[in-house]
């Protein structure tokens, strides 16, 4: 019987509230889930440890983790990081004397198939922040096919693809959208002999093309980037085309369409491809160096003076939810800054550090805040710390709505105070690059 590991439980509901306050979390096709059944998930990976917590927070089941074998250094970390669902793969490059533990590896893991216990391999192998999806590594082929031979059933073992589509990789509150694709078994791959190294491939593959059906892709590193400025310029009169479905599906088919779209573009169309990048590279720099965002060309003047008014009105929120949250937010920030060079833990350590100094200022919030009134009942001060934590939460997502909006409003009020060629100039590069799409991309 496997032990329980409580670590793993404790933490679960604070990194499901941390997670979903450093993401705005959209999920597709849960409906496909059934860890009710033996499962091996695949996902691709770009965001280091934000990527295996993202799909474990998005579940109510227990999801455990295949990491690299380096990371078990000694007998404490592995019976740490096994307390947090983690088990070790060791690799060639990696662990080249070590890759025997694998037998280790792999009879933990097919005991928690048979358990119903769900297990995350990134089969990529490598975290690169990329819109793609990279060549698979044979380990998951042989995982599936040593079960299936163990077992002697090709239809135990459930292949569950998880696809993990950031619009922003190290933004608070960017859009993470998790798509959970339909599972298939290796009984559906109709192989005549599945240990022949043909049916290793085909497996591979398969696996590999289950996956990218889950994830906006972008196969040309030169188009990198290019989908979210597109989406600004043209995203509110693309939408229409896509409202057949759930919000989150809609917006997962408008991407996937831009994307293919400026993909087809840059394929046959190459030089008038190029002018139009152009053009929308120099309306990107001269609205990023004057800090103006895209929507001051879709607004009305009026909207910006009432935006101006609501901020004004509610700037003491602003204030205090500042003035609540400062230390815990900026803190990890700096840090990042200077300690963190690879953009691919940005996420991770600002996330796990800030998730730690938040849960330490809002105790310290619930404990010493109801000291400074006059209140006789433990209810009473209980009612007052649980207020506070609650206020200060919320006033941390009103914070920052509100300091987006404020930049919002102080980009317009910069655009309207230039003189009238370089309005003009932003003006027409705008209205060129957004006829193009609309020829290119909207009406297709």
């Amino acid at each position: 019987m496997l032990p329980i590991n409580y670590l793993y439980w404790i933490f679960k509901p604070l990194l499901q509230l941390t997670w979903r306050t450093a993401y705005s979390i959209k999920i597709i096709g849960k409906e496909n889930i059934d860890f009710k059944k033996p499962t091996l998930i695949i996902a691709n990976h770009t965001n280091a440890v934000i990527d295996p917590i993202a799909i474990a927070q998005s579940v109510s089941r227990g999801i455990f983790f295949l990491a690299r074998g380096d990371a078990f250094a000694n007998n404490f970390l592995k019976w740490l990081l096994w307390q947090y669902h983690i088990i070790p793969i060791y690799r060639k490059e990696e662990c080249v004397d070590n890759l025997e533990k694998n037998k280790e590896t792999f009879g933990r893991m097919f005991e928690l198939f048979d358990k119903a216990r769900p297990v995350i391999i990134f089969s990529e192998g490598k975290c690169i922040q990329e819109k793609t999806i990279r060549e698979f590594r044979k380990g998951t082929a042989h995982i599936l096919v040593d079960y299936a031979n163990e077992k002697q059933d090709l239809n135990k073992l459930h292949i569950q693809p998880i696809g993990l589509n950031y619009h922003y990789y190290n933004k608070f509150r960017a859009d993470l959208i998790i798509n959970f694709g339909n599972p298939f078994t290796l009984q559906n791959l109709s192989l005549d002999d599945i240990n022949s190294k043909e049916s290793i491939q085909i497996i591979t593959q398969k696996t590999q093309e289950s996956l990218a059906k889950c994830m906006i892709i972008q196969t040309e590193p030169d188009l990198y980037g290019m989908e979210i400025s597109i989406e600004e310029i043209v995203g509110k009169e693309l939408s229409p085309q896509f409202k057949n479905k759930n919000t989150a599906q809609n917006l997962f088919d408008m991407r996937s369409h831009i994307t293919k779209q400026l993909t087809h573009q840059y394929k046959t169309q190459k030089e008038k491809f190029l002018v139009f990048k152009n053009e929308l590279s120099q309306l990107e720099n001269k609205l990023n160096s004057n800090k103006i965002p895209y929507n001051v060309f879709n607004k009305k003047k009026m909207y910006w003076y009432l935006q101006s008014m609501l901020l004004f009105f509610t700037f003491p929120i602003f204030i205090a939810g500042f003035l609540l949250n400062a230390i815990p937010f900026f803190v990890p920030k700096i840090i990042v800054k200077k300690k963190v060079k690879n953009p691919v833990f940005e996420s991770t350590v600002r996330v796990v550090l800030g998730m730690f100094l938040f849960l330490i200022f809002y105790v310290g919030y619930f404990f010493f805040i109801p000291m400074f009134f006059e209140l006789e009942t433990f209810l009473q001060k209980m009612s007052v710390g649980f207020g506070v934590v609650i206020f200060a939460y919320f006033s941390l997502l009103f914070s920052y709505e509100w300091f987006q909006k404020y930049k919002e409003v102080k980009g317009f009020f910069t655009f309207l105070w230039m003189n009238k060629d370089e309005q003009q100039e932003l003006i027409s590069l705008h209205k060129s690059s957004k006829d193009w799409l609309r020829k290119k991309v909207v009406l297709k």
